[in-house]
């Protein structure tokens, strides 16, 4: 059947060869199923549920179909030209590919469509290969050479020499090696077929009928066992099982015979193991298969007998693989082994077959008929003899019965047992004694018959029984007695080969060793399914077989088959090991065969009691409420079975008539005896026995001592004699008690011979099993309750003083110190790991206890002496490579950092303030440990644990997963350290109970080089982990240690980082980052092994990178070297090419969404770096070719930029996170690369499509739900990216006169314009309840809700999308809480308030982040204004005038909450992006009608500011008070430059016309222009004053020249003289002119300050003055300065004495800035007081001016056409100042003449108006000579200051610049003034 268009399975053929769409071989869907990480990816659920991949896995057995017609025209439209062509550039060759296919095909047999996809994956994962080749031929490795000797040289030995090799070679090479990996794949994709089909019968077959917890999976699963073999239907259920046996047959056979092979496969001897190696990989797999199916039959069901036969038929033929030795082609032979012995067994459906043998029996000896066929007339059971499809059950059908019984009678023979066959055969052993004993039933009932009849004595011999003459079940047991077996065989067959299987084969044994064969080597679901088929055997076999050793060994076998730590046997999701726990406590047959024997041996035979109970210990929680069941068991014992001493007289018999030896005690027998009467004991001194009652309940409860009259039996007569008495008592009590004895300080015994000295093997049982029955009890519903009650009870016979937990610390201080001194017993060490598993458990129950005994323990020598840890490890462990102590030390400090976390607020004390709450534990102030202790406990657990984990690396297991789950778990906690210490408040506050301990970690791996080597051996055991013949549970394993351990290291970088920001040297992060870069070849193999491992993996190198860089910046600032450790300088070209390859495949196919995100923000990191090869691959998809020296760079290899552009084409259909992280990315590369800008620009589809999706985007919704919160968070953070993208697009086109982006941009920008300047969405009320509530509740411990703010370290995803509160912290640490959970319904917690919380703060700072880049896109439109045409200028003006309007709008706004997070920085941007737009709006002149109305909201933004510096105390508030006086002094130019009448307000509400007047002003513009006047400029201006005298930096200079703009700003509009009046009320009522005058008095003082150099610099003088000058052009001010005098204030001055020092001051004396003052401020001034006034302040003006008469003789001879010299070096020279002031003297001099002539008119004495000392006239000549001489005036102009020269470097338009035509235009003003007034009168 041809895929669809858009199969999941086989996608269009042109996409999988252009890079879209990756295939998903079958070997990655197994892997991903085996990966719990993996059930929620959704391609593979559209794999498995697309119709091909179905139809496939419902015949998994035989999936492919052979070539013909109609394959062969599939294959042709697959690959016709309208489907798929060759691409010219493109890296393949599909005429190849069609030719690769066909010969495959035709190879091996398969239809062409099944070879092109096996030809196409070839093609896809060519890259991964290679690579691992490349690693493994060059020697790349880990810190050396130690890769290429790990598994990488040995998983890539089958193609690395002919990959390496024939690289360079001819074509016939090439294809040789490429067609060698194409039979390869060919053979795992359809292994894996029937891999993925039996993981998912095996998972419908353990979760059949789980309601809970289903997830697509289990519909996956269950959908598939309904179609391949629907186990409702016989028929067809039948019908797949002899498929699947004749399946195995078919590949067995062909194994064996090698001419049934392809020919292709017998070519060479590698090819011939590849094909032989795989079909016995599908035996097996087909095996299992069987064997789950099995498993799903229903319980009534008993095969048919073909299908017995046929699979008895093919156990005999191959011996049940007895023979089957280790081979390359099956290295490990004990699966097949396995699973052909669970097959037989399972075939067999003995419980229903033997169950379907006694009912007919049943009825048929009921009497109802002696036919079969009139016994079940009427009866609801099946046709006895059919099986519902026609052909007989197998237990009805002769043939078979006689031929499966030969073949397990000769598996059977002494001569050569098939041991493997013992479970069937035992089985069959079963099911004939069935047979056999209803068949004497029915004879001895026949001779009973016949003994009637012939009761007359007629007949005294029995007559011979035909066969006709007997029933069923004789006949059948007459053919199990076949002449053909043995003659001891033939008397008793069933009997027989019973006792041949149980005593001779040891079936117990065997099954021992299948249930850990199965437990080893299986997961989990196939491992339950043969357990599950072993406990059905035992439990029938029980039936026949006495209680034993071997029994019981097999039984815990099945129940819990590795327990190698009682720690790591927890319960799984199905809770598997439980539920055979379960069926054996619900089964009475079982618990009578098995548990009543063991209990009834008790204490007599006490471990093997032990060992039950702990395997059963899982299955006993069903019982939630009270305790479990065998907790009841042993604290209700009926009765003790024990030996007595030889002696023992004690007891009389009682009903000796019964002969049942039944006694009674005489005295009192005492179970413990006291050590100082242990001599008299033995001389029969049992009555010294010490007694210890328990209160009222002495006679049931007396575990020390058997009271006198107790009944019991002997059961062995022999002495000494074994008693079972009838003696009611708790065995908890016993057990704790005798527990005791083996300590030396116990007072106590066994009492002889009851093991006088207990051994150390049952005490650590003893211990074992405790722990097993508190880690059940943990799991009720009152967990900890019920866990202490067992304490409790074990504890209860103990002396005064003493409890369980004291003995059992006691016990392993005892046993540490015999390993210190060296004289440690044999079992010693058992016994330490029995005490540390039970001390973890202890922490959940009792954990300040154990807090508190660690401390006070040898274990790790804090209370002074030898570190006991360190000393078990390496004198016992290390030698013996098992390291059982060491694990469990290692789960235990894990547990004690759990709990050190969880306890960070528990155990602060409450303060007197807090009063208790209602749901409060009343053990609350309880005393607790303290801090000291339990930071010093760590610290020693951390010191030992650095040491364990280099150690670790290089010690030899035994074991193949203890390395991994060491490594696993010491990773884990030390992340979990680092985050819960640095995670938040930076390692202060809460947490700074662990900061010692998580300090250890960073400082022993923060760079140091030995502890960071060790991670090399770790990431290597993950490359080639499938090829290393890891089992799946194991190769999860190895992938759970290589996801742990980046996932710590990229912790500890942030850690480091964080820590070390302030440091400028080099350090730990970049150090760190330097050591893990050579670890790059073994990420790159890992990264081509498994794709579980690139999500990890990427965000560890994204780390390393930044902190190579961080290492970079530090070697730089300190004359280092300054390069960057490169990533793909640690491997060679060839390998360097492939991994880039490699990484540019994403997470295709799979795609899952975390991996691929972290992948893009590791490319992001790598473009910010300076990987420069790397980045030129991530922009060209190719390398530069010196790099690669002779080798060819990869063609047609679509980049990763251009395959992101691609997908970003589609954004509204990607998932956000995939989309920012793309738009991360390319961002990125446009920061970093021009040339990807230009690709971004022109890219086809990107850039529009973008614009479109943002031009689109809604406001988010205030009052929405959370998922319409995060939606909204989503889309901002990609609006924000594509703004970033944007604005770096349209500054390039602008450089190269290229407008399309910008014509794309400017239409759709409504989004932008209105919405993007908004932050509103702050939850005001959500966030102060919080804080309110929480401070509430926790006030009192001393934390807040601030201290769960998230660090760097504790962010919980990568990138912008971390937590603001560490909810998962505060879970741990708050959940024992109930407010923290909250009680449901409407009483929520604080936890979903967090996360609230959370939601709430992402969405402000997706706000916050489309705000910023808005503003930097903003800018750069509006760089482009008044470079196109007119009408676009327009629509782009307009759209940013809008968003200046909005930005000071949303600031001016009152109800912006200045509360929100950043807040302040918000506001700022938006005030610092409309004074961009504005500037440039400005400088443009832009005349829209909209730059009027921007005036009234920038003075309102002004005015929540608060009107003046006085408010602006912080140096932030200043700044954002300076950005909105600038834009307000933007806002005030329009109405300079622009006709009058265009404004957006008016007074009563209406926008004025552009018809009114120019010269009218706008009563609204003119009431504003008033208020700034009053409530800016002048307030300001005083509160600048005030603050100059607590500190200057509150009132720099800049600020004031600010004010002074603004006020010429608003004196500048037109019409302004309407307001004049207005103006001058405000500026009186202010008295700003006195404090203008004030700072001029003593500026001098605060120039002493202004300069640097020592010189002083009165520049708050010049800023006074010109104050005071732009004041005086309003002439009612004017007059006011004069009433005031503030001439003669100016005078009197100190600073102006610098102008009556000698020659004055010109502009070249210093401090230059009094020439400023002088010019531009006492001249001017004194021309607008005599503008303003007129003849009554002349007087004054002259005596002012001539107060300074050395300034105005120098100014007389200033212009003088003068040499230079050497002490006047300036002599001639022409400045504007100059010029200027003499412009300004001539106009005062002209004025105060005209004054003089007219002063009788104004009624003032002429005479008493002095002459001004100047000669205006000789300065005017002096002015006309330079008029006259304009050739040489440009050679004495001298510029004076900054600006002047940039005025002399800048044309004025001719041969003139800027400051020629200045100093020409001043010229032209002296020359036009012709009066001959003033001077020397």
């Amino acid at each position: 059947m041809p895929p669809s268009p858009r199969s999941a399975y086989f996608p269009p053929l042109d996409k999988c060869l252009t890079g879209d769409e990756r295939l998903i071989s079958w070997r990655t869907a197994y892997r991903s199923l085996s990966n719990p990480a993996y059930s929620g990816i959704s391609a593979l659920q559209s794999f498995l549920s697309d119709a091909e991949s179905h139809n496939y896995l419902t015949n998994a057995h035989d999936p492919y179909l052979q070539p013909g017609s109609k394959t062969k025209s599939d294959f042709e439209a697959k690959t016709a030209p309208i489907h798929v062509a060759q691409c010219s550039n493109g890296d393949y060759d599909l005429e190849e590919l069609k030719k690769d296919a066909r010969w495959l095909s035709e190879q091996v047999n398969v239809e062409e469509l099944v070879a092109l996809r096996c030809v196409v994956l070839e093609w896809q994962q060519r890259a991964e290969d290679q690579l691992l080749a490349s690693l493994a031929g060059s020697g790349s490795a880990v810190g050396g050479s130690e890769l290429g000797a790990s598994m990488l040289g040995a998983s890539t030995t089958g193609f690395g020499a002919s990959i390496i090799g024939n690289t360079a070679t001819n074509e016939a090479g090439r294809e040789e090696t490429r067609r060698r990996r194409q039979l390869q794949l060919f053979l795992e994709e359809k292994s894996h077929i029937l891999k993925v089909a039996v993981l998912l019968v095996n998972r419908a077959a353990v979760r059949d009928g789980a309601s809970t917890g289903r997830s697509w999976v289990d519909d996956v699963a269950s959908g598939l066992v309904e179609d391949m073999c629907s186990p409702t239907n016989r028929t067809a259920y039948e019908g797949f099982l002899s498929t699947c046996i004749e399946n195995v047959e078919k590949v067995i056979r062909t194994a064996d015979d090698s001419s049934k092979w392809p020919r292709i496969f017998t070519t060479d001897e590698a090819k011939q193991e590849m094909f032989a190696s795989a079909c016995f990989t599908d035996a097996a797999s087909t095996m299992q298969l069987l064997l789950a199916i099995l498993h799903l039959s229903p319980g009534a069901y008993i095969p048919s007998s073909s299908l017995v036969q046929a699979w008895y038929d093919l156990m005999k033929n191959v011996g049940f693989f007895a023979n089957l030795a280790p081979s390359p082609a099956v290295p490990d032979p004990s699966a097949i082994q396995a699973l052909a012995s669970l097959v037989s067994l399972s075939i067999l459906c003995l419980p229903a077959a033997i169950l379907n043998i006694q009912d007919t029996a049943s009825q048929l000896l009921g009497g109802v008929s002696s036919s079969i066929e009139d016994a079940t007339r009427g009866v609801s059971y099946p046709d006895l003899r059919q099986n519902g499809t026609g052909s007989q059950l197998y237990i009805n059908n002769d043939t078979c019965l006689r031929e499966v019984n030969l073949t397990l009678h000769r598996a059977a023979s002494p001569n050569g047992p098939l041991f493997l066959a013992s479970p069937a055969i035992f089985a069959w052993s079963l099911l004939t004694s069935n047979i056999r004993d209803i068949a004497k039933l029915y004879q001895d009932a026949r001779e009973q018959r016949r003994g009637g009849e012939d009761g007359d004595g007629s007949s005294p011999l029995a007559r011979r029984t035909s066969r006709e003459d007997m029933s069923t079940f004789e006949q059948q047991y007459a053919l199990l007695q076949t002449l053909e077996l043995d003659t001891e065989a033939q008397d008793d067959p069933p009997g027989y080969i019973a006792r041949v299987a149980v005593d001779e084969m040891g079936v117990f044994g065997i099954m021992l060793e299948l249930a850990s064969t199965a437990a080893t080597i299986w997961d989990a679901d196939m491992a339950f399914v043969a357990r599950s088929t072993l406990f059905e055997l035992v439990r029938e076999g029980m039936a026949i077989v006495s209680y034993s050793a071997d029994v019981l060994r097999a039984v815990l076998s099945i129940l819990a088959p590795a327990p190698a730590s009682i720690l790591t046997r927890e319960l799984e999701e199905t809770n598997l090991d439980g539920r055979l726990a379960d069926r054996l406590l619900d089964s009475a047959d079982m618990q009578l065969a098995v548990l009543s024997q063991a209990v009834a041996r008790y204490p007599f035979e006490l471990s093997p009691l032990l060992s039950l109970l702990t395997a059963l210990a899982t299955g006993s929680t069903k019982q939630a409420i009270g305790p479990t069941k065998l907790v009841k068991l042993l604290d209700t014992m009926p009765s003790l079975t024990l030996m007595v001493d030889q002696w023992f007289r004690a007891y009389q018999l009682e009903n000796e008539d019964d002969n049942e030896n039944n006694i009674a005690l005489t005295e009192d027998l005492p179970l413990f005896i006291s050590k100082q009467y242990e001599r008299g004991f033995f001389a029969g001194g049992a009555s010294k026995a010490i007694t210890m009652g328990s209160g009222e309940d002495d006679t049931a409860t007396n575990v020390l001592t058997i009271p006198a009259g107790t009944s019991g039996v002997v059961l062995k007569e022999t002495r000494p004699l074994v008693l079972r008495l009838e003696h009611p008592h708790s065995a908890l009590e016993y057990l704790g008690l005798l527990l005791s004895t083996i300590l030396p300080t116990c007072e106590l015994l066994p009492a002889p011979p009851m093991d006088a000295d207990l051994d150390h093997s049952t005490a650590a049982d003893i211990i074992t099993l405790i722990t097993a029955l508190l880690k059940a009890s943990l799991h009720q519903h009152s967990g900890v309750d019920e866990s202490r009650h067992l304490l409790g009870r074990l504890s209860y016979a103990l002396p005064e003083g003493q409890d369980i937990i004291s003995v059992i610390s006691d016990i392993l201080e005892t046993e540490l110190l015999a390993h210190l001194d060296q004289s440690a017993s044999e079992g010693s060490l058992n016994v330490l790991v029995a005490c540390v598993e039970i001390t973890y458990v202890l922490v959940s129950i009792s954990p300040d206890r154990v807090w508190g005994s660690l401390h006070r323990s040898c274990l790790l020598g804090l209370a002074g002496g030898a570190n006991a840890l360190t000393a078990v490890v390496g004198g016992s462990e290390v030698p013996s490579g098992s390291f059982r102590f060491l694990t469990a030390c290692v789960m235990l400090y894990g547990l004690l950092v759990h709990d050190a976390i969880t306890g960070l607020v528990k155990r602060k004390p409450r303060t007197s303030k807090q009063s208790r709450g209602r749901f409060d534990s009343p053990m609350a102030d309880q005393d607790v440990t303290s801090a000291r202790t339990i930071s010093a406990v760590l610290v020693a657990f951390q010191t030992v644990m650095a040491d364990v984990w280099v150690g670790v690396g290089e010690w030899r297991f035994q074991r193949r997963g203890e390395r991994s789950g060491i490594w696993m778990s010491l990773a884990a906690l030390f992340e979990a350290l680092l985050k819960a210490a640095y995670g938040v408040g930076e390692g202060k506050g809460v947490t700074t109970l662990l900061v010692p301990a998580a300090k250890m970690v960073v400082d022993g791996f923060g760079g140091q080089e030995g502890a960071v080597k060790s991670f090399g051996r770790l990431f290597g055991e993950g490359v080639g982990v499938e090829e290393a013949g890891l089992t799946s549970r194991e190769r999860l394993c190895v992938v759970e240690q290589i996801g742990t351990a980046a996932s710590f290291l990229t912790t500890l970088i942030r850690t480091t980082r964080m820590i070390d920001a302030e440091t400028e040297v080099v350090n730990r992060a970049g150090a760190l980052g330097r050591q893990l870069t050579k670890l790059m070849p073994a990420f790159a193999a890992l990264m081509a092994t498994d794709p579980a491992y690139k999500g990890c993996l990427s965000l560890l190198l994204a780390e390393v990178v930044q902190a190579s860089n961080i290492i970079t910046r530090a070697s730089s600032s300190t004359n280092g070297s300054n390069e960057t450790p490169s990533l793909l300088g640690q491997v060679s070209a060839e390998a360097g090419k492939q991994f880039l390859t490699v990484l540019s495949h994403l997470d295709r196919p799979l795609r899952a969404l975390e991996a691929e995100s972290s992948i893009w923000s590791f490319l992001a990191g790598v473009m910010e770096s300076k990987q420069q090869w790397f980045a030129v691959y991530l922009l060209t998809g190719s390398l530069p070719r010196h790099r690669l020296n002779e080798l060819t760079a990869p063609n047609g290899h679509k980049s990763l930029l251009t395959y992101a552009l691609d997908q970003l084409s589609s954004l509204p259909t990607l998932e956000p996170d995939r989309a920012i992280g793309m738009l991360r990315f390319v961002s990125t590369c446009q920061t970093a690369s021009p040339w990807a800008t230009s690709q971004v620009r022109s890219h086809d589809t990107f850039l529009k499509n973008a614009v479109e999706w943002l031009s689109t985007l809604q406001p988010p919704n205030k009052k929405g739900a959370t998922a319409q919160e995060r939606l909204a968070i989503s889309e901002l953070r990609t609006a924000a990216l594509l703004c970033s993208i944007l604005a770096v697009g349209v500054h390039a086109g602008a450089e190269v006169g290229d407008r399309t982006v910008l014509k794309l941009l400017s239409p759709k920008l409504r989004f932008l314009v209105e919405e993007a300047g908004r932050v509103d969405t702050w939850n005001r009320s959500l966030h102060t309840k919080l804080e309110e509530n929480f401070r509430r509740k926790f006030g009192g411990s001393g934390i807040e809700v601030v201290d769960f703010r998230s660090t760097k370290t504790g962010r919980r995803k990568s990138g912008d999308d971390e937590e603001e509160y560490d909810v998962e912290f505060a879970d741990q640490v708050l959940g024992h809480e109930v407010a923290w959970l909250g009680l449901g319904g409407r009483e929520k917690g604080f936890k979903e308030e967090f996360a609230r919380a959370n939601v709430n703060l992402a969405l402000v700072g997706a706000q916050r982040e489309l705000l910023s880049a808005w503003r930097a896109l903003a800018a750069t439109l509006s760089g482009c204004l008044g470079t196109g045409q007119k009408q676009e200028n327009e629509e782009l003006a307009q759209g940013l005038i809008k968003a200046v309007d909005r930005c000071l709008t949303a600031n001016a706004d009152p109800a912006t909450d200045m509360d929100v997070p950043a807040m302040h920085e918000v506001v700022e941007i938006r005030a610092e992006m409309a004074f961009a737009i504005l500037s440039r709006l400005v400088a443009l002149r832009v005349e829209d009608d909209g730059m009027k109305g921007l005036l009234f909201t920038a003075f309102d933004v002004v005015m929540k500011v608060g009107g003046d510096y006085a408010v602006a105390t912080a140096q932030e508030g200043v700044g954002y008070w300076r950005t909105a006086l600038q834009v307000l002094y933007l806002a005030i130019q329009p109405h300079v430059y622009m006709a009058s009448g265009h404004s957006t307000r008016s007074t009563n509400g209406t926008s004025s016309t552009a018809e009114t007047k120019a010269e009218f002003l706008d009563p609204a513009v003119a009431g504003v222009l008033v208020e700034i006047v009053a409530k800016v400029v002048a307030p300001g201006f005083r509160a600048l004053c005030g603050n100059l005298h607590t500190s200057i930096d509150m009132a720099q200079p800049a600020d004031f020249a600010l004010l002074t703009a603004i006020l010429r700003a608003v004196l500048s509009v037109k019409g302004i003289e309407a307001v004049h009046a207005q103006i001058a009320e405000a500026v009186a009522s202010s008295s700003v002119v006195r404090g203008a005058l004030s700072l001029y008095s003593w500026s001098d003082r605060l120039a002493e300050n202004m300069s640097g150099d020592g010189e002083q610099d009165p520049i708050y003088g010049e800023l006074s003055i010109l104050f005071l000058v732009a004041l005086s052009t309003v002439p009612t001010v004017a007059e006011q300065m004069a009433l005031s005098g503030v001439l003669a204030q100016l005078a009197s001055a100190n600073l102006s004495n610098y102008f009556r020092k000698p020659n004055g001051k010109s502009p070249f004396d210093e401090p230059r800035r009094m020439f400023a003052i002088w010019s531009e401020g006492f001249l001017p001034l004194a021309l607008n007081l005599l503008d303003a006034v007129g003849a009554p302040v002349a007087a004054d003006v002259a005596t002012f001016l001539n107060s300074f008469p050395p300034q105005l003789q120098r100014a007389e001879m200033a212009l003088e056409n003068r040499v230079p010299s050497v002490r006047h070096p300036h002599a001639g020279a022409v400045t504007l100042g100059l010029v200027s002031e003499a412009h300004n003297l001539c106009l005062v001099a002209h004025l105060l003449s005209v004054l003089v002539a007219h002063a009788a008119d104004a009624g003032i004495d002429a005479n008493d108006i002095p002459a001004l000392l100047f000669d205006a006239v000789k300065v005017r000549e002096d002015v006309v000579g330079l008029a006259r001489q304009r050739t040489s005036l440009a050679s004495r102009i001298v510029a004076v200051g900054e600006r002047e020269e940039v005025w002399a470097r800048t044309s004025a338009g001719g041969t003139d610049n800027v400051l020629l035509a200045k100093v020409v235009r001043e010229i032209e003003g002296v020359v036009a003034w012709g009066g001959d007034e003033g001077g020397n009168q």
